[in-house]
């Protein structure tokens, strides 16, 4: 049982970091922001604003981790409702109150706690419990209905197979959670760190279709390696790279880490090997089971929920069993300056006018999902983990004839009003509620478009050749997500809440309104049309 690794250090900035703690909020931020943004401090005014400097999702949450470092503890959402430094300084020296913590790396459960398979007790390095999310994706994976995520890559000039099993080894190794499997006990699932683990590395010659399906089918049992990776020489002449890992173990910026740190490891990898080790996702859900109440937490959404509807879809379920699915590239999503808000926020706020305009409703619910690195964990914005969170988020229209500028706002407030829930919620959160009918996923970060670079290898990632079949137990599953012409857009849905002529209209007046809400102000009315929908319109 040793976690020595798991170092409380930020070797990447050391002396920013050390004299950091003793400045004020203000210049606090600024320092952070300066590295974050490629800027020098000093360039950095009080009324600069976040998105004027370049700053995007992946920064957003890379601010956000930073901070949480230092004790300051903010939101994406809280950095775009106040996108200056004097705003947010402003903001957050209100507000923030330290609180003491348990210490971040817990003692391991013992492995003998391990009923299946037995043969992990012995290599076992350390165990941790899952977290609720992690328990629901296992859960799902083990029952077929949840694919492993498979990241595309298009590999591009003198492809060096030795190089890239080296590159992995190395990746490997970094990572601890790419060396974590996952087992029974008597009491449900755990997370089991190896001290090594084999890198599941293959080549093989085949349409890149054909791979991806076969990849998607493949359940993976407890006890095997839960990451594995493909050269796959397409008989169209190209060659990809797939890495395909399960959900429970990984999130959209856990990507963008796997990413960075391959193509170093192409082009450096004596510097991975001089590089800390990142932290493990199972002392990270250690930490929140030590300081967290996952009852509380519901419950405070149950009281924020009161009174607004989840009827969006149906009243009454048919009996249909079968689901569908439709999706769109948007190649523009403006976002006007003068609103002061991020893409997300946009993306949002179409959405829930598209619901409005369906339902006839004023004031509903629906579930969205988020990133979740708030949490002050050493190393958080390094750690490969499904670090992501379910919030319910209420959408109150004050009215029909009211301005696109004062909708954006009130959206943007609704998902920065509740950085006390910073740990998100279980994934079944809507225990004393109606069913919860819509699940909202923006997937954004930052849109690679270039390939990265390593030797004579360029690497380009195709998320447009990546496809998401997911439901879960929502009727409509509605994920934005980058695509190298703009926005890919897909809009899961299940018969038995939506017919698809319903279905089919709702998703058209989504992406209708997603090139609109974000331009320059208008009334609500105009935007969405007079004439009446379903229950009424709005």
């Amino acid at each position: 049982m040793i976690v020595f690794w798991l170092s409380m250090t930020y070797s990447r900035f050391p002396s920013n970091r050390q004299s950091i703690k003793f400045q004020t909020m203000d210049h606090q931020l600024r320092l952070i922001w300066s590295r974050r943004l490629g800027l020098e401090p000093e360039e950095i005014e009080d009324d600069s604003n976040f998105f004027e400097l370049d700053g995007d999702s992946l920064r957003a949450i890379q601010i956000v981790a930073d901070a949480a470092a230092e004790g300051i503890v903010l939101s994406v959402q809280t950095l775009y409702a106040h996108p200056t430094i004097g705003e947010l300084s402003s903001h957050l020296s209100t507000g923030q109150k330290q609180k003491t913590l348990a210490t971040p790396f817990l003692p391991s459960e013992d492995p003998s706690v391990i009923i299946y398979p037995k043969s992990l007790i012995p290599v076992a390095t350390r165990v941790a419990p899952v977290s609720p999310t992690q328990e629901t994706f296992l859960e799902l994976h083990e029952r077929g209905e949840y694919p492993l995520c498979t990241y595309v890559y298009e590999v591009q000039g003198e492809v060096c197979e030795v190089a890239f099993l080296q590159a992995l080894k190395t990746l490997t190794a970094k990572h601890p959670t790419l060396r974590t499997t996952w087992a029974k006990t008597s009491t449900g699932y755990c997370q089991v760190l190896l001290s090594d683990s084999p890198v599941q590395f293959s080549t093989s010659t085949m349409r890149l279709e054909d791979h991806y399906r076969q990849v998607k089918a493949q359940v993976l049992p407890p006890g095997q390696p839960i990451v594995r990776y493909d050269l796959v020489r397409d008989d169209g002449g190209l060659t990809f790279l797939t890495i395909a890992i399960n959900h429970a173990f990984t999130d959209v910026f856990s990507r963008s880490i796997i990413e960075q740190d391959l193509i170093q490891a192409l082009q450096r990898p004596e510097e991975v090997h001089r590089d800390t080790e990142s932290s493990w996702v199972g002392s990270f859900v250690q930490f929140l089971g030590a300081n967290h109440s996952w009852e509380a937490e519901k419950e405070y959404w149950r009281r924020h929920m009161q009174g607004s509807s989840m009827e969006l879809l149906y009243k009454t379920l048919s009996d249909a069993k079968s689901s569908a699915s439709i999706k769109q590239v948007v190649k523009d999503v403006p976002s006007d300056s003068s609103h002061q808000v991020g893409i997300s926020t946009v993306i949002v706020t179409a959405w829930c006018l598209a619901l409005a305009r369906h339902s006839g409703l004023r004031d509903f619910g629906l579930l969205n999902m988020s990133m979740s690195r708030t949490v002050p964990f050493p190393g958080i914005d390094r750690l490969v983990g499904p670090l992501f969170k379910l919030d319910m988020f209420r959408f109150r229209l004050r009215s029909a004839h009211g301005s696109i500028q004062s909708t954006l706002h009130d959206v943007q407030h609704e998902l920065s009003a509740h950085d006390g829930c910073k740990y998100g919620m279980p994934w079944a959160p809507t225990e004393g509620l109606p069913e919860v009918q819509c699940l909202l996923n923006i997937k954004l970060g930052s849109r690679q478009t270039q390939p990265l670079t390593a030797g004579d290898m360029s690497i380009l990632p195709r998320q447009d050749l990546e496809s998401w079949d997911l439901l879960f137990q929502t009727g409509i599953y509605l994920m934005v997500g980058p695509d190298p012409e703009g926005f890919g857009c897909r809009m899961n849905y299940r018969h038995a809440h939506i017919s698809d002529e319903q279905a089919k209209s709702l998703f058209g007046d989504f992406t209708r309104l997603l090139g609109l809400v974000g331009r320059k102000d208008a009334c609500i009315d105009q935007l969405v049309g007079t004439e009446e929908r379903n229950n009424g319109g709005i």
